[in-house]
């Protein structure tokens, strides 16, 4: 996706290749609201709900990539290694994380 107009499209293939979701939460931007957005989610039965614009605290995902960070930093400070390794240090904190169980799913 080059453009914030081709959102559109990369929806569509997203729901062919993968499947539509349950609920798509979106962050009110114009093409997210619009006719073609709306359209193919109600033909999909997928239902739409609208964050309010600039309060970060309702969208899980910046939650989940400010934990990230967290623990990426507190993991280096911990074992003394070089900043240089922070890219290696982020993605062995994301396999913790998806390979942890977690008590909501049982």
């Amino acid at each position: 996706m080059r453009k914030e107009s081709h959102s559109h499209g990369a929806y569509q293939a997203f729901v062919r290749n993968v499947g539509a979701p349950n609920i798509l939460r979106t962050d009110n931007a114009q093409t997210q609201i619009g006719l073609k957005w709306t359209t193919t989610s109600r033909n999909n039965a997928t239902k739409q709900v609208n964050l309010v614009p600039h309060n970060q605290q309702q969208n899980q995902s910046e939650q989940k990539v400010r934990d990230v960070k967290k623990r990426t930093i507190l993991t280096l400070r911990q074992s003394n290694a070089p900043l240089i390794s922070w890219c290696f240090c982020l993605i062995f904190i994301v396999d913790c994380l998806n390979h942890t169980s977690v008590k909501a799913l049982d």
